[in-house]
């Protein structure tokens, strides 16, 4: 006796073929986004004595926390006096390249909390450094880190203001990880850490002979024009 098939019926191949596929696409990994904090979008929290935003609208694909807790709100274009938070700032003191970057602010009182900016993302295949312009140590007691290890960072070049750092990322190229910055408070010091124009590059680190001889280099055709000059 022919038996027919039930309307729903779908072919063995195809659900094998299903079952191959789905865990591909669970698998799939996120790429970091908005490393250069240009994909904001202001939303003003009503009646915010602050006048904060929306974390998750001004820094998208990254997480704030002071101590262990989450933050949802964050200053926009403006800074505490002597607490803890965040900021997206929007002025050419603090942004060194487009428009806007992320200050950490660690406050001046006792009580106040270590803070610290995250996101987990595939790091690209091929990557050699991590690379960043910040204010650095000039204002903060900071570190970045890749999956809590503490990375060795290097000063690449040094501008009116802030640094270009470096770290030597190699080993974690191909890999999804997380990536940290940590701003600790001392004690009667309120602590600043701008950061913007975070880069994943394929360029190795120099080693600290060639950083000091590009420094060399930097200051002799500085004196040159200056001897041209006068």
């Amino acid at each position: 006796m022919h038996k027919t098939k039930p309307r729903n019926f779908v072919p063995p191949i195809f659900i094998c073929a299903a079952l191959l596929i789905i865990p591909r696409l669970a698998s799939a990994e996120i790429l970091f986004t908005n490393l250069g904090f240009e994909s904001a979008k202001i939303v003003p929290i009503p009646d915010d004595v602050y006048g904060r935003v929306q974390f998750d609208q001004a820094v998208p694909g990254w997480t704030a926390y002071i101590g262990s807790e989450p933050q949802t709100m964050i200053l926009y274009n403006n800074m505490y006096l002597s607490s803890s938070g965040f900021a997206l700032m929007k002025t050419n003191g603090y942004v060194y390249d487009g428009k806007y970057a992320m200050v950490l602010q660690t406050g001046l009182r006792t009580g106040q909390q270590n803070v610290s900016l995250s996101q987990t993302g595939l790091i690209p295949a091929g990557t050699q450094s991590l690379q960043f312009k910040s204010s650095g140590e000039r204002y903060a007691s900071f570190d970045v880190g890749i999956n809590g290890q503490a990375l060795p960072l290097v000063i690449l070049q040094t501008f009116a203001g802030y640094d270009l750092y470096a770290a030597d990322i190699s080993q974690f190229a191909g890999q999804t990880v997380e990536l940290k910055f940590n701003e600790y408070m001392v004690i009667g010091y309120p602590g600043e850490l701008s950061l913007d124009s975070i880069i994943f590059s394929p360029v190795a680190v120099p080693e600290p002979a060639s950083i000091a001889l590009f420094g060399l280099g930097g200051i002799g055709l500085f004196l040159a024009a200056r001897r041209r000059d006068s």
